[in-house]
């Protein structure tokens, strides 16, 4: 193994463990509990009768990635186009988990592409919008 290889798997299992809440750090730490590899591959999706892809969910693991994956989208498209990579539809289940992860208050009733709508606007909106304020120059008024 190289050196940039040892690197990326200690970043790896860094964020793995990470992830984990202060009980399921102690039941590893103790032996009591294991780390699961979860290939990407390996989602749950529904399909309709045709074939098509109707709504993916995600696992934990998947949805962490996703959350830092778009907190290094720069535009609102990129996000959009991030959670519909490969024509998937994530689930509301889903989405609302990761709504969750990134501290967003989703109610009850809210809707698919509304938890989605909040999603975007909460991490690439909301930074947007602060450096677009930071790049006033209110010395010029």
């Amino acid at each position: 193994m190289t050196k940039q290889e040892v690197i990326n798997l200690l970043r790896a299992i860094l964020k793995a463990l990470d992830g984990l809440d202060e009980a399921e750090f102690g039941q590893v730490l103790d032996g009591k509990g294991r780390l699961k590899f979860i290939g990407l591959e390996q989602r749950h999706v529904r399909k309709r009768k045709e074939g098509k892809v109707l709504a993916t969910k995600l696992a934990r693991g998947e949805l962490q990635m996703l959350s830092h994956q778009l907190q290094d989208c720069k535009t609102r498209e990129e996000a959009v186009a991030l959670l519909h990579r490969d024509g998937r539809t994530i689930l509301k289940e889903s989405l609302s988990q990761l709504a969750r992860l990134l501290g967003i208050h989703v109610d009850k009733s809210d809707r698919r592409d509304a938890i989605e709508r909040k999603i975007i606007e909460f991490v690439v909106g909301s930074r947007l919008r602060s450096e677009a304020i930071k790049s006033l120059n209110l010395k010029a008024l």
